[in-house]
């Protein structure tokens, strides 16, 4: 059977949705690597930007990343809704914007502490989000080196709030003037000012009502990299 016959077999034979009506995974993934051009769950996995593993985790748990959905649609065309229920046409129709405007920034599971700290769970990925390649190239030492993490804790209050989403420059790992950045010392992951001060690091909050400035010592910490944007949703849901 070749590789169309195979594609035609999947098609017939796995429903578009589950008995519940949700998307069927198996059928989304499929789907994912038909809109990307991947024969293989290991070219679907490079062509995402994301580890081989990652896909055959997604397979054997039903769980399809939305980022990966709408990174194939915004970046090759292809309909998500097509993707997620097999329905209606397979490429997007419209005025909009032009995929290829948008880079995709990841978002890193280990969240930043703005407390004690937080334990680094993984080094893994979630979802990718879009931005503006034109932006990225203004403010970032590179897209590549872009990631997003999410901010938990009230040390840096009132500049970010539990639960803020900021961006991550890891192509900026020098300490300068005051700066915010996402570092490690020992099995936490942090954000807080940083200075220089010879061979050691001063840590501050910006909650100094509740925390204290300390130092650490330079050889202890590895610098993630510098915040350069952050984003807060005003209103959660309950």
């Amino acid at each position: 059977m070749n590789y169309e016959e195979e594609k035609q077999a999947r098609a017939e034979t796995s429903g578009h949705r589950t008995s519940g009506g949700e998307p069927d995974p198996l059928g989304v993934l499929e789907r994912l690597k038909e809109a990307l051009g991947a024969r293989t769950d290991a070219e679907c996995a490079r062509l995402l930007g994301v580890k081989p593993q990652n896909v055959s985790q997604a397979r054997s748990s039903g769980q399809v990343p939305p980022g990966w959905v709408y990174a194939a649609a915004y970046g090759h065309g292809a309909s998500a809704d097509w993707i997620w229920f097999g329905e209606g046409p397979r490429t997007r129709v419209g005025d909009g914007p032009d995929p290829g405007e948008f880079g995709y920034v990841p978002m890193a599971r280990a969240e930043l502490s703005a407390g004690d700290g937080a334990l680094v769970t993984s080094e893994a990925y979630r979802d990718r989000y879009a931005f503006r390649r034109s932006w990225l190239h203004r403010v970032a030492t590179s897209a590549s080196n872009l990631v997003l993490m999410t901010v938990r804790g009230d040390s840096m209050e009132s500049t970010m709030s539990d639960g803020d989403t900021v961006l991550v420059d890891m192509g900026r790992k020098d300490v300068r003037g005051g700066g915010i950045y996402a570092f490690a010392s020992g099995d936490a992951v942090m954000i807080k000012r940083l200075d220089l001060r010879g061979t050691s690091l001063w840590v501050t909050a910006d909650n100094r009502d509740i925390y204290e400035p300390y130092g650490l010592d330079l050889d202890g910490v590895r610098i993630i990299g510098k915040v350069i944007w952050i984003a807060r949703q005003l209103e959660r849901g309950e």
